[in-house]
């Protein structure tokens, strides 16, 4: 079979398109997992050889390797995850629109900044039918779909309070393009922000504050605001990038209090109860495991053109105007 199928294609039955992992990486691996728990035919775009061998040897099937229009050309897709480096994503993106693929999936947060998101979705608008998400796979984990549900058997979130603190010391250290290191409140604190207003609704005003900085993140260190959902609820943040801490979510309802801490796990206290109950969705995460919440996304993304759950880049854009006034401190208030 030619270099970049996998397992896969050979046995489907070609009743579905393969979809295109493109990047090599550790996430690229994570999302071939998926792929193949779900049974789903892949094909992989690799760049370098070293990239591709490190791939081969953690999944068994080799990427193809070289640009990525030659690869297109002979093996085109219309369904591709992209999960190259934060800086490469948007012109990834666009070049994967260019030779005629129509939905993709980006590894958060898409892109660097907004303006790279909002030239890549007008690159998009001027293709046909394309269809552009980014992949926050927490929405996705069992509990937080779960609390997702109760809470709109309650009636909606009354508030809800989150920290998305970073283990600065050790962000310290990464091995990572200076880029993204700077802008690590989009790259990676935006996993909590985009799951407390998953679970809560979008915010109606905001009243913020930012202060500090460190060596590799100038932007800021302290982080605190508060304001109104477009429900009518209210939320508050904290998080202390230069202090001990940790992310966490707890989302309260008139009738109960979800405590998401770690993120992968889900307590509910129950109202005229001080008890917390452990819900255990018996999930078992090993080596050959793929990462919780990328099984059900992938699938929502194949299956269902208008699921809610899904970020589309329209929703992230907008979602990149709250992550700019977080980091800035810069109140926000709508009509």
């Amino acid at each position: 079979m030619p270099s970049n199928l996998t397992a896969a294609d050979e046995t489907h039955d070609g009743s579905d398109e393969p979809v295109g992992i493109v990047g090599a990486g550790p996430m690229a691996v994570e999302y071939a997992k998926a792929a193949t728990h779900l049974g789903i035919p892949y094909r992989v775009y690799g760049r370098g050889a070293d990239s591709a061998a490190t791939f081969q040897a953690a999944t068994g099937v080799r990427p193809g390797t070289g640009p990525l229009a030659h690869q297109l050309s002979t093996s085109p897709i219309r369904t591709a995850i992209v999960a190259v480096g934060i800086p490469d994503l948007p012109g990834v993106a666009a070049e994967l629109i260019d030779n005629g693929c129509k939905r993709l999936l980006l590894e958060k947060p898409g892109a660097l900044n907004r303006i790279e998101l909002e030239t890549l979705a007008d690159r998009a608008s001027r293709s046909r039918d394309v269809e552009i998400f980014v992949a926050y796979n927490r929405r996705f984990y069992p509990g937080v779909q779960r609390a997702k549900e109760i809470i709109g058997d309650d009636g909606g979130v009354t508030s809800i309070t989150f920290n998305f603190t970073e283990a600065a010391w050790r962000v310290d250290k990464l091995q990572k393009n200076s880029r993204v290191k700077e802008n690590w409140l989009f790259a990676n604190s935006s996993h909590v922000i985009d799951l407390a207003f998953f679970l809560a609704g979008r915010p109606a005003s905001l009243n913020a504050m930012s202060q500090g900085g460190l060596s590799w993140h100038p932007g800021g260190s302290q982080f605190v605001g508060h304001g109104q959902l477009e429900g009518g609820g209210v939320f508050s943040y904290h998080a202390d990038w230069e202090a001990p801490g940790s992310w966490s979510i707890e989302a309260m309802t008139k009738n109960h209090r979800f405590i998401f801490r770690p993120l992968e796990s889900l307590r509910i206290q129950s109202v005229g109860s001080f008890d917390i109950q452990d819900i255990d969705f018996g999930v078992n995460s090993n080596s050959m495991t793929p990462k919780t919440g990328l099984c059900e996304m992938i699938q929502r993304l194949l299956e269902n053109r208008n699921d809610k759950d899904l970020v589309t880049l329209g929703d992230q854009i907008e979602s990149f105007k709250l992550y700019e006034s977080v980091l800035s401190g810069t109140d926000i208030r709508k009509p």
